[in-house]
């Protein structure tokens, strides 16, 4: 049975009608580029600790033969990563297996792409218009990760954390709490004792009423944190450079007692005892 007519109940169709955003993103590409972000996409959601792998592979081998398709597979990875912080180390890993992936005929790498766009957005004022906090903390983030996996040098986390230091805002102080406990062990260590030293001095009596309570609450706990595994790190390497002396010890007891009588050796000799 065929559907009735538009026009018999009144309707017409939009000159505009509405569109998903993801829709609209992906409107005016070629069908094979739309594509490619659809098999994009699927992999992305599905991505998980266990299925890492293959869907690794699923999205290496995409067919990115233009520096436009790359472009937009970085600007995808990177919404997912900054969207879903929780899952930003998963796609940390990602990044890293597909590095080196390049465009042929072009200069262009994932990893090279992906970090001047990260940089880009994470040098924008954290309270710019159109620039969610809650993107820019869960890009923070996403930056430690990057860091973890060997993406981001050491010395780019340190421009960024004197960044967010240098006009202590809400905003920039938010997302100092989010980057620095997830790096201070892999920093040096004298600086990362200076960066401490100065949010002590946020924390502290002289400033107090710039900052908000649930503020210096969320920068407390994180001087505890970065304390803690600090302090945590040092008692590992303390425990690896002791020697061992329980096996010394043994070893001379064993000697002391190759060198006694026999009698001593076995002890005091009990009489047989009779019920």
């Amino acid at each position: 049975m065929s559907a009735p007519p538009r026009a018999e109940f009144g309707l017409h169709r939009a000159e505009e009608p509405w569109r998903p955003r993801r829709m609209m993103a992906t409107r005016g590409l070629v069908s094979g580029t739309r594509r490619l972000l659809l098999h994009l996409r699927t992999a992305l959601n599905k991505i998980t600790e266990r299925n890492f792998h293959q869907q690794l592979e699923k999205v290496a081998a995409l067919n990115i033969t233009t520096k436009e398709r790359l472009l937009l597979v970085v600007d995808a990875v990177l919404h997912k990563a900054v969207t879903e912080p929780e899952f930003s180390g998963i796609y940390a890993r990602l990044c890293a297996a597909l590095q080196r992936l390049r465009v042929a005929g072009t200069s262009a790498t994932f990893a090279g792409v992906l970090l001047s766009r990260v940089w880009r957005e994470f040098r924008g004022e954290p309270g710019q218009a159109g620039r969610a906090p809650q993107r820019q903390l869960g890009l923070v983030r996403f930056i430690a990760e990057l860091f973890k996996v060997n993406l981001v040098a050491e010395t780019i986390v340190h421009s960024g954390i004197q960044k967010l230091l240098q006009d202590p805002t809400e905003d920039s102080l938010e997302f100092l709490c989010g980057l620095l406990p997830r790096v201070c062990q892999a920093l040096e260590r004298s600086r990362v004792e200076r960066y401490l030293r100065e949010v002590e001095e946020v924390v502290g009596p002289r400033r107090r009423r710039r900052t908000s309570f649930q503020l210096r609450f969320r920068l407390q706990d994180t001087l505890d944190e970065c304390s803690l595994r600090l302090r945590r790190q040092d008692k590992a390497v303390k425990s690896r450079e002791r020697p061992v002396e329980g096996t010394r010890l043994c070893a001379m007891d064993e000697v002391e007692m190759v060198g006694r009588p026999v009698k001593e050796r076995l002890g005091p000799r009990t009489a047989p005892r009779c019920d």
